[in-house]
């Protein structure tokens, strides 16, 4: 999500409401723009232990 985006909160709130409806549960990362995706996407996938 993009916490600069002024229907952020809004945004957020609809998507934990229709996962909650499918039984699933949301992770929200934020990115504020194409550059913060990749590291906010690994943010997502657990990292393999050593």
């Amino acid at each position: 999500m993009n916490p600069t985006n002024p229907n952020f909160k809004i945004e957020e709130a609809d998507a934990e409401a229709g996962a909650k409806k499918l039984g699933l549960e949301t992770v929200t990362v934020n990115a504020r723009n194409a550059s913060e995706m990749e590291t906010a996407s690994e943010q997502l996938v657990p990292r393999p232990k050593h």
